[in-house]
């Protein structure tokens, strides 16, 4: 069943000149669906994901489209009703924990107080004053939030989590910090959960530990992830899908296995071919030479052009679309999809 849509969204920021980060993006999402969004910094990655919420910084607006979330769409939703739905039915886990975690407050007095205001526990939420800090922390740990924040510290594999729930965010290391921001987002239940960069800056051993549990989470509460990445190797781990992002496009998507196996759009395939691998024989690593155009000027052709290998003068005057591919093209998802003039001109399979 679809929980999200998003359907023709454009996103532009005002720096003098008008930019749009994000270009006429069509997606969707399932209910319990685990889909990725990859692609090189820059890409709109993290704009398009912001942009669901409504959370966009400084002068970013969503500047058309609709973002349809279990019906309603939430371009057209008050403030006062989207804080409804922020953090109770979507949640967002960043890539710097520090974002999210007040540091004048324990970690669990967090936790306490963002059940207290979007489940109904029958307690009271509210800002505490200077007079009444001293009788912060005890207040706090009473009732079913405080219980249930310290349960959520549990299932995301903090080890003594009622100890670390009394701890303030600086105590703790960057990989305990981040599991309590995932506990912090996971601990009402949401919906849709927009996990950005959620283990960057962690150890690779701490980031395979974190995503584990993180993935494990979200498949005992059915919660459906948009997982922004730059890593393709994470992606190809834990999403079921993929949508391959270049500035500001969505460039391909398809089934995870599809997109891996099959690459079609020559972007996706030059980003597969720059991943770091073991190497046996000191090669050195691909890269993808050039740079992302200027968005504040609109490339009369593809916005890859100027970089792709597989390029032909029609790319430099003419905007290729994202479509279906034809059946030749596909491996094994029929609703494979690719941004590229190259694939318009193969010819669809004669009808068999």
């Amino acid at each position: 069943m679809r929980l999200l849509e998003i359907c023709g969204l454009d996103v532009t920021y005002s720096r003098g000149a008008t930019v749009t980060a994000v270009a006429g993006v069509n997606l969707t999402l399932e209910r319990g669906e685990i889909l990725g969004i990859v692609g090189e910094s820059g890409s709109g990655k993290t704009t398009l994901g912001m942009a669901i919420p409504r959370l966009l910084r400084g002068t970013g607006r969503i500047s058309a489209g609709q973002v349809v979330f279990d019906g309603a769409d939430l371009t057209e939703l008050t403030e006062k009703r989207l804080r409804s739905v922020r953090g109770k039915r979507i949640a967002v886990v960043f890539q710097d924990p520090s974002t999210s975690l007040n540091p004048v407050l324990t970690i669990g007095e967090q936790l306490a107080e963002t059940i207290r205001l979007h489940r109904d526990t029958g307690e009271s939420t509210g800002v505490w004053t200077e007079a009444l800090r001293k009788f912060a922390g005890p207040l706090a740990r009473r009732g079913q939030s405080w219980a249930r924040a310290v349960e959520m510290l549990r299932r995301v594999g903090i080890p003594d989590p009622d100890q670390v729930a009394r701890r303030y965010p600086h105590q703790l290391s960057g990989g305990m910090r981040q599991r309590a921001s995932i506990a912090m987002a996971l601990s009402c239940e949401p919906d849709l959960l927009i996990a950005d960069e959620p283990t960057t800056a962690l150890d690779v051993t701490v980031q395979a530990t974190v995503l584990r549990e993180l993935v494990d989470l979200v498949h005992e509460l059915n919660t459906s992830v948009l997982l922004i990445t730059h890593d393709l190797d994470i992606a190809s781990q834990y999403c079921d899908r993929i949508a391959v992002m270049y500035a500001g496009q969505l460039f391909e998507t398809g089934a995870s296995g599809e997109i891996f196996q099959n690459p079609q759009n020559p972007y996706t395939r030059a980003l597969l071919a720059s991943q770091p691998r073991l190497q046996t024989s000191g090669e050195a690593l691909l890269s993808l030479e050039g740079d992302v155009p200027d968005l504040a000027v609109e490339p009369p052709g593809c916005r890859f052009a100027n970089r792709c290998p597989e390029v032909v003068d029609a790319c430099h005057t003419r905007r290729p679309e994202l479509i279906r591919l034809s059946e030749r093209l596909v491996l094994h998802d029929p609703d494979h999809q690719c941004r590229c003039l190259r694939r318009e001109e193969v010819p669809a399979s004669s009808p068999g």
